[in-house]
């Protein structure tokens, strides 16, 4: 369900009215509009794609899939009401997000590591749609580490910050040896304009493992591996 009309079309509904589970909302970059999420994984992957320089765009909620025919759907009802017609088993599964790469599409799975324990079958998911000619890649939150997380929300906040070209040429000189956020920011940068190029890939930096501080170590990039934690290899 759109709760934006600038958001893309989705495929099913993340939250029935009634239900207590609690819905998400975000508005990452190279998405359309406002989105929703079903947990809190998925909006931690939604940010870390808008971040990564090898996505060009996602959308959440994309298409339902009938497992037993491989017919996609654009709304899970149109499915369901098929199947009732002609009284078959459904095996519906909806991807979490379908993400478009400079080569192609993939569907995108996030998933946390203590529910697929519980639904091991979770894990046939990406064999089933590759009968069909789709890939899928599942995710679990071991490749969205807590201090990866919490430094990628901030970036996502720094990107609506305007990058001055004239400031972000000044910077990137200084930076061709390793400067601190905080000495950066004593020589008048704000620290939002300074994790706006972290994000933007200009700067890199450890995301994964330290915190984003005033002491945090940043140099110019060639090709902002910082931004690249989710396994989109040969995409």
């Amino acid at each position: 369900m759109r709760i934006d009309p600038k958001a893309a079309p989705t495929s099913r509904r993340i939250h029935k009215r009634g239900q207590k589970k609690k819905v998400h909302l975000i508005a990452p970059g190279k998405c359309r509009g406002m989105i929703q999420a079903e947990s809190r994984l998925e909006v931690s992957g939604a940010i870390a794609m808008a971040l990564d320089p090898r996505v060009v765009s996602f959308r959440p909620q994309p298409i339902t899939f009938d497992l037993a025919t491989g017919r996609g759907y654009n709304h899970k009802a149109d499915l369901t009401a098929q199947a009732s017609k002609i009284s078959t088993h459904k095996r519906i599964y909806t991807p979490d997000f379908e993400v478009t790469f400079p080569r192609g599409k993939v569907y995108i799975e996030f998933k946390h590591s203590g529910i697929i324990r519980r639904a091991p079958e979770v894990l046939m998911l990406p064999n089933i749609l590759a009968r069909y000619g789709h890939r899928l890649i599942l995710i679990d939150e071991s490749y969205l580490p807590e201090t990866f997380v919490q430094n990628s929300r901030l970036l996502h906040i720094a990107t609506k910050t305007r990058i001055d070209p004239e400031a972000s040429k000044a910077i990137l000189t200084d930076c061709e040896k390793p400067m601190l956020i905080g000495n950066l920011c004593a020589q008048g940068y704000s620290q939002n304009f300074v994790l706006a190029l972290v994000a933007s890939g200009g700067l890199t930096c450890d995301l994964a493992t330290s915190r984003l501080t005033p002491k945090t170590s940043v140099i110019k990039s060639a090709h902002a591996q910082h931004l690249m934690q989710l396994p989109f290899h040969n995409v």
